[in-house]
């Protein structure tokens, strides 16, 4: 078994990051499952995305 943490950065279109994540997996032959999620740090939106955002 393995436990496997990786930190993403989402993104909102082509290259505008949104936040940052941590995510753990653990890893088995037969499966592997999602054991942990942390929302980690907002970042800021440029006022352009901020009006697409709020249309949807």
């Amino acid at each position: 078994m393995f436990l496997v943490t990786l930190e993403v950065t989402p993104v909102l279109g082509a290259h505008n990051s949104v936040g940052r994540d941590q995510l753990t997996f653990s890893i088995n032959p037969n499966e592997i499952k999602l054991k942990d999620f942390k929302h980690m740090e907002n970042f800021g939106l440029p006022p352009h995305l901020q009006n697409i955002i709020k249309k949807k």
